[in-house]
Formats: structure tokens, C-alpha cells, sequence
């Protein structure tokens, strides 16, 4: 029975793609079996395997010669009888055969292959000739919604390579979907036409930009300005940093399904100033590895930033908090969002501190639980949040002929976090290197579109 179901699994490999409904005509392939195969439909794709095996053996194949490129439309079947006195009958294409006997099949003459099942000798013999007309197969290349990216002619059995847009990376329920430059089929020997989709590595998105100016129109939001054209302030939003770690714990591997408990050390005797200070230069440079500052846009309205350069910021150009700017953080209208509304809750100032810590103290704030069926791979345990990003900027308007330009004179910027999404959580990596975080856009088009219609 172990043998039977070894087979059986060699078997399924064979499941004919593109040409088990195709039949062959004089016209094509001179090889029509039309009037023989018609009597043995309808057939399978793959064998029965709740069912055993009695016999094996190969049918309906042609006495003329199969011209080269043409073996998979020849009708030639796989027949299996069953102990229980059954039949399925499966078609045949060069699937079946390994890669290494692939060459038979590209020159003509008297073929001769060896099926072994169960110490029996499964002799399959046909012959080649050269094709009248060569045979060319089509290869889609379609991205993961089905959409066409490139169509490529290929001939019988020859490799063919994807050359089109590789950015085919996307994000999913807050997972990274990385294009690996591989696809569902083997692309080593085309003997069909086939349509393929490229494959993917999920990866852990460690800290996402939401891309908030898209749901915008293409705008930020200026949620607060003050002062006159000559010395303005506004405070503008640009969006919001998903589950970003504020705090780790560590991280374990989990090498074992049994395993579902884990513990992390954690320090229970930090003082709420040591805390803040512990995770302010994480944040910070969290932050800025996202932080993505483009000049080149072209901006729809007629306006211009200068002095554009400060919007490539360091470590030093963060706010403690939006009132040492001038604004009021409880007089702030949030912004409206799909998930929660914007938070003016400071990250860096103490007084809003309290949410973070009593988190991280709490009881098993340190234990992580998992479900039998969770991965294998590595798991950071993480104080986490969602925190949203503004820009404070100072600076001049002056309106030249209808041209709006903005001048610089100081940019910072302000996190904040968002309470909802305050928790102890972790981070799954299959690997330590497994992980990809996109960009939090800042740019001078936008920001100067956003200026435009906003002031």
C-alpha cells in the first residue's frame, strides 16, 4: 500500500494544465485521435487516491508519428484500474516526464520510455517527426489581481525569463508581500500556453506609513496656523506610523509548535522620566528610517517651497510637545479617520506619559501566549502604538503675480500616539532579517498644494 501511495503521489504532479482540454486536428498535428479518445471521456486530472491501484498502463496512442511540439495534444492517456474493478484515465503532456528527459522530445525518431510501478515495467513507445509548422507557445505573465504585465512568445520547450516591472511588492492586512522574482510555474521548458502569477515572501511590516495625503486627495491637512503672511505658523498633518515598537523586549525563537508560552525580562523599577528617555531615541530614529523627503514632484497648483532643504531633518528637529510651539494641544480639532481619530497626545512630554507606562507595568505585561498553530520563526515582544506625524513650520507667504511661494524658516516635528492602539504586542519575523518598513512621505509638491488650498 506504501508503494501504491508513493506512486500515486508522483502521479499528481502530472495534472495537465493547458492542454487537457485542447484536441488535436489534421490540420495542426496530422496526429488526430479524435474517433479513439472520444470514447474514453470523460477524464481526470489526477487518480483516486482514497482508492488502490491494480494496474497501470498507457492507451490511445497514435500509430502515426507525433510531430515535435505536438506530444501534448497527441491524446495519448494514462489508464488506471482500480482494485474495486473501476477505471480513470488521465491525459498526458510532457509534465510527466522529468527535466532531464525533456531533450527526447525536441528530436525525431523512435521514443521509448520506462514506467516503473510496483517492480512492473510500464512501457510507453511512440515516435517523432519534425513539425510541418513549428510549434509556439504564449506565456502570460499576470500580477497577483490577474492583470496582464507581459506576453511572451516561446518556442517548444524553451526557457523564457519575466522582463517587466519588477515593483510588484504590496501590503495586506498590515503584512509586506515581497516580490521574489519567482513565479507559480516552471518557466525552464514551455510546452503549452500558460498563464502564471509571481510568488511572494511574507514579511513582517515593523512600522507602516499609511500614505494618509492618497485618502487626502493628494493633500496634507493643516490642522492649525497662526500669525500673518510675513511670520506664519501652521502645524500640518502628514499621517500616521502603524504599530510602531516604542519599547522591546527582546525577541525569542520559536522552534517548536508544543512551545506556547514565552516570558521576556522586563524592568519593573524604571522610573516614568528613565522610560520616556528609554524609548525617545528608539521613536526618533524609527521615525526617521521612515521618513522620506522628495523634491523632484511637480506641484498641480502654482506654488513653491524654498528653503526646501529643511525639510531634511535630523534627530534634533523633533518637538517635546505642540505647545512649546504656540499650540494648544486640548483646543485641536482631530482629524477624522477610517480606523481612529488623530491623537495631539505628545510622546515626548511627560504629563501624557501615563497610558505608555501603566502599560508596560501592568501585570504579565512581559508573557507572551501563543496558539498551537501560530508559526515557527522569531517573535519580538513590543510596548506598541499607532503615532501620528506632523510638520510645524515657520515661515513666509509671498504671492508673485499669482505665484504662491512659501519660504522656510524652521521645520520640526511633532509625534503623537494614538491611545486606542496602546498594548503590549509583538513582531513575528520568520528570520532576524525578515522585515520592511515604507515610506512616511514628505514632499515639496504636496506640501506646497496643501499650503495653497489651506491658507
Amino acid at each position: 500500500m506504501k508503494k501504491i501511495y508513493r506512486f500515486l503521489l508522483v502521479l499528481l504532479v502530472v495534472i495537465t494544465l493547458a492542454s487537457c482540454n485542447k484536441k488535436a486536428t489534421k490540420d495542426d498535428n496530422n496526429n488526430s485521435n479524435d474517433n479513439n479518445i472520444s470514447k474514453y471521456e470523460p477524464l481526470v486530472t489526477s487518480f483516486n487516491h482514497n482508492k488502490s491501484i491494480k494496474q497501470l498502463k498507457f492507451i490511445n496512442i497514435p500509430e502515426e508519428a507525433i510531430q515535435i511540439g505536438y506530444f501534448g495534444s497527441s491524446n495519448i492517456l494514462l489508464e488506471a484500474e482500480y482494485i474495486d474493478g473501476t477505471t480513470d484515465r488521465m491525459h498526458i503532456t510532457e509534465k510527466m516526464f522529468s527535466e532531464d528527459k525533456l531533450d527526447e522530445f525536441k528530436t525525431p525518431g523512435k521514443k521509448y520510455f520506462d514506467f516503473v510501478y510496483m517492480n512492473n515495467h510500464i512501457p510507453l513507445r511512440f515516435e517523432l517527426k519534425e513539425a510541418e509548422t513549428p510549434a509556439k507557445f504564449t506565456v502570460n505573465f499576470v500580477d497577483k489581481d490577474g492583470n496582464l504585465l507581459e506576453s511572451k512568445t516561446v518556442k517548444y520547450l524553451d526557457g523564457v525569463k519575466y522582463t517587466g516591472n519588477k515593483n510588484l511588492s504590496y501590503v495586506f492586512n498590515n503584512r509586506y508581500y515581497k516580490y521574489v522574482d519567482k513565479w507559480d510555474q516552471n518557466l525552464n521548458h514551455i510546452y503549452a500556453n500558460i498563464t502564471t502569477k509571481p510568488l511572494f515572501e511574507e514579511c513582517a511590516i515593523e512600522y507602516s506609513y499609511d500614505d494618509y495625503y492618497k485618502e487626502n486627495d493628494y493633500l496634507y491637512n493643516v490642522v492649525a496656523t497662526s500669525g500673518t503672511a510675513d511670520a506664519k505658523k501652521a502645524l500640518v498633518y502628514i499621517g500616521r506610523l502603524n504599530n510602531s515598537p516604542l519599547v522591546s523586549l527582546g525577541t525569542k525563537t520559536r522552534e517548536h509548535y508544543k512551545d506556547t508560552e514565552y516570558e521576556y525580562d522586563i524592568d519593573k523599577n524604571v522610573s516614568k522620566p528613565n522610560f520616556l528617555y528609554a524609548y525617545s531615541n528608539t521613536v526618533k530614529n524609527r521615525v526617521l528610517n521612515a521618513y522620506y523627503h522628495e523634491v523632484m514632484q511637480q506641484p498641480f497648483y502654482d506654488s513653491y517651497v524654498f528653503n526646501a532643504y529643511l525639510l531634511s531633518i535630523d534627530s534634533t528637529n523633533f518637538i517635546r510637545d505642540l505647545s512649546d510651539v504656540g499650540f494648544n494641544p486640548t483646543s485641536l480639532s482631530p482629524i477624522s479617520r477610517s480606523g481612529y481619530e488623530t491623537s495631539y497626545k505628545s510622546l515626548f512630554n511627560i504629563m501624557y506619559v501615563d497610558p505608555l507606562y501603566n502599560t508596560y507595568m501592568a501585570d504579565n505585561s512581559n508573557l507572551l501566549s501563543l496558539q498551537e498553530d501560530d508559526l515557527l520563526g522569531n517573535y519580538e515582544l513590543c510596548l506598541m502604538a499607532d503615532l501620528d506625524i506632523y510638520l510645524y513650520l515657520d515661515f513666509s507667504i509671498q504671492n508673485d503675480y499669482g505665484t504662491y511661494n512659501y519660504y522656510l524658516s524652521n521645520v520640526q516635528l511633532a509625534v503623537t500616539y494614538v491611545a486606542e492602539t496602546v498594548r503590549m504586542d509583538y513582531v513575528y519575523k520568520k528570520d532576524n532579517n525578515e522585515s520592511y518598513s515604507n515610506d512616511l512621505l514628505v514632499s515639496n509638491a504636496i506640501l506646497s498644494d496643501t499650503l495653497t488650498l489651506s491658507l
